[in-house]
This record gives structure tokens, C-alpha cells and sequence, in this order.
């Protein structure tokens, strides 16, 4: 996997680890001007050096170049997630997923999907019910890999992805 394929399953996961989704980097709890007790996840405390340098770049990123992080943030904290049916035709020996719009991705499939496809396709075509994430259409894909780009060549050190990441 490369520099910025990490960091953009990191990005995906970023919700996760400061929280458990919907929160953003600053969400403090306690009582009173001198308790900043910050919500992070579990998923955080897996890779915090690795969190931390990411959201300081992401804060690199806002600074200097606003447009693209704000194509980056719609496109990976802006849209939501479904359940749907998927139809997938087999393409050189693997299913390829047939009918997402160019602003969709398939971000998980039932546990047991390679055992589902493998005894229900008819023929070269299966449908699956998969969950589909769906961001705005106006995000440029080019202004994200571009972002991501700068994110990778910003991150100090190697960056890594959680054993739970990796698990999932």
C-alpha cells in the first residue's frame, strides 16, 4: 500500500478515532475553563502518533490550500452511508460492482460476501447487498488527490493503520 493509499484509509477512519463519528478534531468535554478532556475513540490510542500527524497536516492543509481541503473534508466527512442492492458482473475473474455513480464507493460488504457471490451469481452477474457511501457531486476528484498528495508529503514518519483498521 502506498504513502497515500494509508492516508486515505486514514482519512475514512479519522471520524472513528477522534470520537466515533460526526465529531470534529475539537470536541472537549468537562466542566469549567481547565478541564479539556478531549473525546478521542479507542481506534485513536491504537496509532496516536500517527492520528496526531495526520490531523497537523490536515491543519497544514486548511491554512494553505482551503480549496482542496474543502473538496478533501466533503468528500471523506460530508456524505453518508446506505444499505443497497449492488449488481456485480464478474470481469477477469473477479465481481466488479456495475451501477455507482462516479461520487460513490462500496465501503463494506456482509461478512460473508465472497461465500455469497460464489453461490448465488447466475452466470457471469450477481446482486449484493452492500453498504454504499455516497458523497456530494460537486467534490473534484482531482482537488482530493491532490490534497492527499500534500498530505503525504507533509506526514513526518511513516504513517500506519490500526490493527483494528487492518482487522476490518
Amino acid at each position: 500500500m502506498s504513502r497515500a493509499d494509508t492516508i486515505r484509509e486514514l482519512l475514512k477512519w479519522l471520524p472513528e478515532a477522534t470520537g466515533g463519528g460526526g465529531g470534529s478534531l475539537g470536541d472537549w468535554i468537562g466542566s469549567g475553563p481547565d478541564s479539556k478532556i478531549l473525546t478521542y475513540g479507542p481506534l485513536w490510542y491504537q496509532a496516536e502518533p500517527t492520528w496526531r500527524e495526520l490531523t497537523r497536516c490536515l491543519a497544514l492543509l486548511k491554512e494553505h490550500r482551503p480549496s482542496q481541503y474543502q473538496h478533501l473534508n466533503a468528500r471523506y466527512w460530508a456524505g453518508n452511508e446506505a444499505r443497497r442492492q449492488v449488481r456485480h458482473v464478474k470481469r477477469g475473474g473477479k465481481f466488479v460492482p456495475l451501477g455507482l455513480d462516479p461520487h460513490q464507493e462500496i465501503t463494506s460488504h456482509p461478512a460473508t460476501f465472497a461465500y455469497t457471490i460464489a453461490r448465488h451469481h447466475t452466470g457471469s452477474s450477481s446482486t449484493v447487498d452492500c453498504l454504499v457511501y455516497t458523497w456530494p457531486a460537486w467534490v473534484r476528484q482531482h482537488k482530493v488527490d491532490l490534497a492527499v498528495e500534500y498530505l503525504a508529503s507533509r506526514f513526518h514518519g511513516s504513517p500506519f493503520l490500526p490493527v483494528a483498521v487492518l482487522a476490518a
